[in-house]
C-alpha cells in the first residue's frame, strides 16, 4: 500500500515559496504542516492502533484494526492447536503419574520379605516385651525370668566428705572394668567433681558421678553396661604424699567392703567401697522349669537371639508366653492400595479418553485407543492365573479380586483377603513374586530388571568363580606355637580400613592362635566398626587371612605379623570377580553375581553365584510372579525413552514448543506489519493536512486578489 512520502511536503514547499510576496505565507504554512505531522506522531506513541484523522476525517484507527485482525486468523488458530496439545500433554502426564503410583505400588509386591512379616506378642507385656522380624517362625514360647541383669554400682566407703569441690592429696586412680586392661587415670583436680570429670573424660566403661547422701559428698560409679562382664573389678588410688591427712586413699577408707562376687575392691589402707547395686546377669528358662532347658544366662536385659528373629526385653521376673504369628496387616495394605491404585488410573482414563455422544465432544486422551488396549492387558495380566501354582491359589481370584462387571475396574474382598494371607501368605507371595529352580545350588536367580523371556530356562556356565582377597602364611604351625611380647602385633590393610592389634605373649595351637587374633582385632577395633576380615587354618597348617566380601573391588595387605606365621609383609591381595555366559553371552561379573549386560536378550537377569569352582550347564528356570509381570507392562508404558507414553509426552513437548516459536514469529510480523500501516496513514494524515493548508492560502490569496481587483474598480469609476 503506497500512500505518499515526506518528500512531497518538502518539494511542493520549495515550489510555493517562489513567490517573494508569500514568503511569509509559506513559512506559516510549512509551520502549521510540521504540527500536523506532529499531531499524529503523537496520536501513535500514545495508542497502539489509534490514529487521529484530523486532515482526511478517515477513522484510520477502525481500518488498521480490521486489516490485523485479518492477518491474526492464523496466529488464532495456532493458538489453539497450542491449548490443545497443552491440554492433552497435561492430561497424559497425570494419567503416567497414576501408572508410576501403580509400578511404586508393585515393587514391595516383587519382594519376598514383605510377605514374610511376622507379628510377637507376650502374655505378660510388662514382664517380657516381644517384637518380631521377618525371620521368626510362627509358634508359642514359653519363658520364665528369674533374674533382671543390672549394672554394678559403687561409691566410696568411709567417711563422707563435706565439699565436693575441696582439693584432696595429690595422685592417681586405676580402674579395670570386666576383663578390660586396668585403666591409670591422671588426677589434675582431686577434689570429688575433678576426679569425677578426669574418669569421665578416660571413657573407661563406667560413668563418675559425685552424689550426696544426707551426711555428705561421696564419688559413685556405674558401670556403662548390665552384666557381670561389665563389673568394676578394680578401683585403686595411688597417693603421691601418703602421709597427709588428706591423701587420696583416704577418700576410699572404711570399714564397709564389697564382698559380690567379681565385684568387691579393696582401696588404700584396710578401706572398701560401698556396694550400691551388684553387677548382675538375666537369667531365664524357656519351658517352665531349669531343669528342661537349663538356665540361659545374659549380660543385658535385651535378648536377641534365644528366639531367632524375636527380639525380647526384660523387665520384670515372673512367667510369660510368647507367640510368634504371621502378620497379615502389611500384606492386606500393599495389595489394597495397588488395587486402589489401578482403579485410579482406569476411572482417570475413562474419563478422560471416551467420547460424550449428547455433547458430541472427545476427552483429550481419546485418540490414545492403544492405550486402552494397554490397560486392558494390564488389568488381564493382573487377573490371570500364574502356571505351575496350585489351581487354589494361582491369582487374584484366589485372594477374593475379580472385576466388576458392571464398571470395569477390581473390586477386593478384604475378609477374602486377609484370610489368604493369614493360612498361606507363602502361597500369596509365590502369586506375587518371582520364583525359580536350579540344578546348582551355587547358581541361584537373584532377582530380573528387564523384561526379558523367562519362557523357557537359561543355561549357565560358570568359567571363574569369584575369590576374596586371601593372605596365606608360609609356615606349617602344627606343633605347638610361641608368641613373644616383642614379636606380637597385628596390623592389617583391609579394603582401605587400618586393623592393628597386639596378641597377649604365650603358647598356643594354630587355632587357639586363631581364635587370640580374631579376640584382639575385634577388642582393637573403633566402636561399632566391624573389622572385614577372617581367619582360619587350612589343611597344610598354615594361619590364612582373608576378606568376607568377594570380587575385584576386595584388598587385603599384610602390614605386620609375628614372624612365626611366615606372611609376605607389604604386599597387597585382591579378590576376582566371577566370569561365565548366559545362554552363550558373555555376562558381567561383579564379586559373586552375573548380571545380563545392556543391550542384549538377558539384559536385567541377576544370578548369585557362590560356586567355589566352574560349573558348566547349569539350567536356571524362572517363573515371573504377577507383579514382575504388570511392571514389564507398565515399563512399556511410562518409561521415558522408549515408552508409548513417553514417547508421546516427547512429541507433544516438541509439538508445543514449535508452536510457540511460530506463535513468537507471527506476533513479531504482526507488530511489525502494524507499525509500518501506522507509519503510513501518519504519513497521509501529514500530506492532506499539507494540502489543506496550501489550499487556504490559495483561497486566501485568490480572495485577496479579488478584493484589489475590486478596490482598482471603485477608484476607477470615481475617477
Amino acid at each position: 500500500m503506497s500512500i505518499g512520502n515526506s518528500n512531497s511536503v518538502v518539494n511542493t514547499s520549495s515550489t510555493t515559496s517562489t513567490t517573494p510576496s508569500t514568503t511569509s505565507s509559506t513559512s506559516s504554512t510549512s509551520t502549521t504542516g510540521s504540527s500536523a505531522t506532529q499531531v499524529g506522531v503523537t496520536a501513535v506513541a500514545n495508542a497502539r492502533t489509534t490514529i487521529a484523522g484530523l486532515a482526511s476525517g478517515i477513522d484510520t484507527t477502525s481500518i488498521i484494526n480490521a486489516m490485523i485482525q485479518a492477518d491474526e486468523v492464523p496466529e488464532t488458530q495456532l493458538q489453539d492447536e497450542s491449548t490443545t496439545a497443552s491440554t492433552h500433554l497435561s492430561d497424559l502426564q497425570t494419567f503416567a503419574t497414576d501408572l508410576l503410583t501403580v509400578q511404586a505400588d508393585l515393587d514391595p509386591l516383587e519382594q519376598q520379605s514383605t510377605f514374610q512379616q511376622q507379628l510377637a506378642s507376650s502374655s505378660a507385656d510388662t514382664t517380657v516385651n516381644a517384637v518380631a522380624s521377618g525371620a521368626a517362625q510362627s509358634g508359642n514360647y514359653q519363658l520364665n525370668v528369674s533374674q533382671l541383669a543390672q549394672a554394678n554400682q559403687i561409691a566410696t566407703g568411709g567417711t563422707a566428705l563435706a565439699s565436693a569441690t575441696t582439693a584432696n592429696g595429690a595422685g592417681s586412680l586405676q580402674i579395670q572394668i570386666g576383663a578390660n586392661a586396668p585403666t591409670t587415670i591422671a588426677l589434675p583436680d582431686t577434689s570429688l567433681d575433678g576426679i569425677a570429670q578426669a574418669i569421665n573424660a578416660a571413657n573407661i566403661g563406667a560413668t563418675a558421678s559425685v552424689i550426696n547422701d544426707g551426711t555428705g559428698y561421696r564419688l559413685m560409679l556405674t558401670s556403662n553396661n548390665t552384666g557381670t562382664d561389665n563389673a568394676i573389678n578394680e578401683v585403686t588410688a595411688t597417693d603421691a604424699n601418703p602421709s597427709t591427712s588428706t591423701a587420696l586413699s583416704t577418700l576410699f577408707s572404711g570399714s564397709q567392703t564389697q564382698s559380690t562376687p567379681g565385684v568387691g575392691v579393696g582401696v588404700g589402707t584396710g578401706g572398701g567401697m560401698l556396694t550400691i547395686s551388684a553387677a548382675q546377669d538375666a537369667k531365664l528358662t524357656m519351658g517352665g522349669t531349669e531343669s528342661q532347658l537349663g538356665t540361659i544366662v545374659e549380660q543385658s536385659n535385651s535378648v536377641n537371639n534365644l528366639i531367632p528373629g524375636v527380639d525380647l526385653s526384660l523387665y520384670n521376673t515372673g512367667p510369660a508366653t510368647i507367640s510368634v504369628a504371621n502378620n497379615p496387616t502389611g500384606v492386606v495394605t500393599a495389595i489394597t492400595a495397588l488395587v486402589t491404585d489401578v482403579n485410579s488410573a482406569l476411572t482417570y482414563f475413562s474419563q478422560n479418553g471416551s467420547y460424550n455422544a449428547s455433547t458430541e465432544t472427545a476427552g483429550p486422551l481419546f485418540a490414545d485407543q492403544d492405550m486402552q488396549t494397554q490397560l486392558d492387558d494390564l488389568v488381564t495380566t493382573l487377573t490371570g492365573s500364574i502356571p505351575g501354582l496350585p489351581q487354589t491359589m494361582n491369582s487374584l481370584g484366589a485372594l477374593g479380586i475379580t472385576v466388576d462387571e458392571n464398571t470395569g475396574l477390581l473390586d477386593a474382598d478384604q475378609t477374602t483377603l486377609t484370610n489368604a494371607v493369614t493360612d498361606d501368605p507363602q502361597g500369596v507371595a509365590n502369586i506375587f513374586t518371582n520364583t525359580s529352580t536350579s540344578t546348582s545350588n551355587g547358581v541361584q536367580f537373584a532377582a530380573l530388571t528387564g523384561n526379558i523371556d523367562t519362557s523357557n530356562p537359561f543355561t549357565v556356565d560358570v568359567t571363574t568363580a569369584a575369590t576374596q582377597a586371601t593372605a596365606t602364611g608360609s609356615a606349617d604351625l602344627n606343633s605347638p606355637i610361641t608368641i613373644t611380647s616383642g614379636d606380637n602385633t597385628l596390623s592389617l590393610n583391609v579394603n582401605g580400613q587400618l586393623v592393628t592389634a597386639s596378641i597377649a605373649a604365650g603358647s598356643y595351637t594354630a587355632q587357639t592362635l586363631v581364635n587370640a587374633m580374631a579376640s584382639a582385632i575385634t577388642q582393637a577395633a573403633p566402636a561399632g566398626s566391624n573389622p572385614d576380615v577372617q581367619m582360619s587354618v587350612t589343611s597344610s597348617g598354615a594361619i590364612q587371612f582373608n576378606t568376607q566380601g568377594y570380587g575385584s573391588t576386595q584388598a587385603l595387605e599384610v602390614l605386620s605379623a609375628p614372624s612365626v606365621l611366615g606372611m609376605t609383609i607389604g604386599q597387597t591381595e585382591t579378590g576376582t570377580d566371577v566370569q561365565g555366559t548366559i545362554n552363550g553371552i558373555a555376562a558381567t561379573g561383579q564379586g559373586q553375581v552375573l548380571t545380563g549386560p545392556t543391550g542384549t536378550s538377558i539384559a536385567g537377569l541377576v544370578l548369585s553365584v557362590t560356586a567355589q569352582v566352574p560349573e558348566n550347564n547349569v539350567m536356571v528356570n524362572i517363573s515371573q510372579g504377577l507383579a514382575q509381570q504388570a511392571s514389564n507392562l507398565l515399563t512399556n508404558m511410562t518409561d521415558s525413552q522408549t515408552g508409548s507414553i513417553g514417547t508421546e509426552e516427547a512429541a507433544l513437548n516438541s509439538q508445543v514448543s514449535d508452536l510457540g516459536t511460530q506463535i513468537t514469529a507471527f506476533n513479531a510480523n504482526i507488530t511489525n506489519e502494524q507499525s509500518l500501516l501506522q507509519a503510513q496513514f501518519t504519513e497521509m494524515e501529514s500530506i492532506i493536512q499539507s494540502a489543506n493548508s496550501q489550499g487556504s492560502f490559495l483561497t486566501q490569496f485568490v480572495a485577496g486578489l479579488d478584493n484589489s481587483s475590486s478596490s482598482s474598480s471603485s477608484s476607477s469609476s470615481s475617477s
